[in-house]
């Protein structure tokens, strides 16, 4: 690998984005061959292509899938093991600060377009990938699958100290990462990078090689699953006013498959319906708590085109009318809502 900043990168390390596709059976050739890329090259462990190439190929791929979190779904689901830089990182390493710091002496290894630093303070952590140079082709696939897995490695180092509040992700494409993913915050930014932060206490968490070796792809934390009801409320409130709006409809704006949403609520005892139904009622008193709209716009917003339809299923949920609880909340000038 040239160690000038050339923008070179292992095609090797896409390998995990093509396992991803395979398990969709999604077949990754016609992305592959548009780029002038022979396949046969993909395995060789020393064949190196412009990052621009990357990153047109991921986002034919993400294309290609019909999936825009391709990324951040193939960072679920590698196995680290499997990934060279992290296979060699693991391999001496007794706690995550050894790990990442074995991980950044392996870079230049294997990609000359970026650069990796970890800055510590006495409280806080922070990992930079940054670009040498500006693609045309956007990266946020990669970003995408960057801030995935590294939420995955935190989540399985730290165990019991995991607590997904304390991370946030920092890049120019957080439209390449579902929404309250994981439950970490995303913050947008306009440098030429990703930065997580995260709390400088994990960095001495001891790393088991034995279950990074045999980490399975698909555990969660049950704060994921919390996260998905939050990110189901947050895409939801903008579809809201939609008479279509579904189990599909909700998790395509997901970027999950519709049995899988299901069966994630099923864990929290809820479901679909159950929590647009108890989004209505919140948004319906907000709605009612703000005097500049109408109770007929306030159905309408919410899938009422119906007023009378609106008022029933208010009182139906709340034991009130639209009209009735407005009148009490501005008599009595509470902030209190009615319990739903």
């Amino acid at each position: 690998m040239p160690t000038s900043q050339e923008g070179f990168i292992r095609l090797i390390l896409v390998k995990p984005f093509l396992d991803y596709l395979e398990e969709k059976r999604v077949n990754p050739l016609p992305a592959i061959q548009a780029l002038g890329i022979n396949p046969a090259h993909i395995d060789g462990p020393q064949m190196s292509v412009h990052g621009e190439i990357i990153y047109g190929l991921l986002n034919t791929m993400a294309e290609l899938s019909k999936d825009p979190y391709l990324g951040c779904h193939a960072g679920e689901r590698m196995q680290f093991a499997d990934w060279p830089p992290y296979r060699t990182a693991a391999q001496k390493s007794g706690t995550l600060g050894e790990f990442l710091t074995r991980f950044i002496l392996e870079v230049p290894q294997q990609s000359s377009s970026v650069s990796h630093t970890l800055q510590v303070t006495n409280s806080e952590a922070s990992y930079k990938i940054k670009r040498f140079f500006e693609p045309n082709n956007s990266p946020g696939q990669a970003e995408g699958f960057a801030a995935s897995h590294y939420i995955r490695l935190f989540q399985l180092v730290t165990g019991d100290l995991w607590v997904s509040e304390q991370v946030r992700i920092e890049t120019r494409f957080p439209e390449c990462l579902p929404p309250a993913y994981s439950g970490v915050r995303v913050v947008p930014q306009s440098n030429d990078g990703l930065v997580v932060r995260f709390p400088a206490e994990w960095l001495v968490s001891k790393l088991n090689l034995r279950s990074f070796e045999n980490s399975s792809p698909t555990a969660q934390p049950e704060a994921s699953t919390i996260s998905v009801i939050a990110a189901l409320r947050s895409v939801a409130r903008s579809l809201m006013a939609s008479s279509d709006l579904d189990t599909d409809t909700l998790a395509q704006a997901l970027g999950l498959d519709s049995g899988r949403l299901t069966n994630v609520l099923r864990t929290r005892k809820t479901t679909v319906a159950s929590e647009i139904r108890k989004l209505r009622v919140d948004m319906a008193i907000e709605a009612l708590e703000d005097s500049t709209q109408t109770i007929g716009d306030i159905g309408v917003s919410l899938g009422y085109p119906n007023q009378s339809h609106f008022t029933r299923f208010f009182r139906s949920q709340t034991g009130q009318t639209p009209s009735e609880y407005r009148n009490a909340y501005r008599k009595s000038g509470s902030q209190t809502a009615p319990e739903t």
